[in-house]
Formats: structure tokens, C-alpha cells, sequence
């Protein structure tokens, strides 16, 4: 007589369920970014901004923490905008 396979599906629905949380907390992640965004638009929404002012709050909205590395210089105001020196400063 033989036995069945052994069917302990365990390891697989910790596995499932490890993978599944994750994508969970990315998706909540993205939802805080996506609500933090809109909070801050929403503050500002009565501050009259030109066009370039507007690329960089853009821009740098779409960084994480700490990836726009060195904060904004005048230096990446001026490659972002296009703008002198004397303008960006």
C-alpha cells in the first residue's frame, strides 16, 4: 500500500501570506504618498506660483525622503528651470 504525498502546504501559505503583507504595506505606502501630495497642494492651493516654481515643487514631490540628495541647491534650481543664476539665488 502506498501513502499519499506528504500535502502540508505550510511552508507555501507562510510564503503566500509573507508576499501578500508586503505588497500591502507598499500599496499603503503609496496611498500615505499619494494623500500626503494632496494635503499639500491643497495648503497651498491660494499662493499664486509661476510655471517654474511649479516643476520644482513637482519634482521634488516626487522624491522620497531622502532621495533628493544635497536638499535644493541653486545650482539644480538653474538645471531644473532653466533660469540665471541670479534668479535662481
Amino acid at each position: 500500500m502506498q501513502f499519499p504525498p506528504n500535502l502540508d502546504c505550510l511552508l507555501w501559505i507562510e510564503w503566500y501570506l509573507d508576499i501578500f503583507n508586503t505588497s500591502l504595506e507598499e500599496t499603503l505606502s503609496i496611498i500615505n504618498k499619494v494623500i500626503a501630495k494632496a494635503k499639500f497642494w491643497d495648503n497651498i492651493r491660494d499662493i499664486s506660483l509661476n510655471a517654474r516654481q511649479l516643476k520644482v515643487l513637482r519634482k521634488l514631490l516626487e522624491y522620497n525622503d531622502g532621495e533628493f540628495q544635497g536638499g535644493l541647491t541653486s545650482k539644480k534650481y538653474v538645471a531644473m528651470t532653466k533660469v540665471s543664476i541670479a534668479t535662481a539665488k
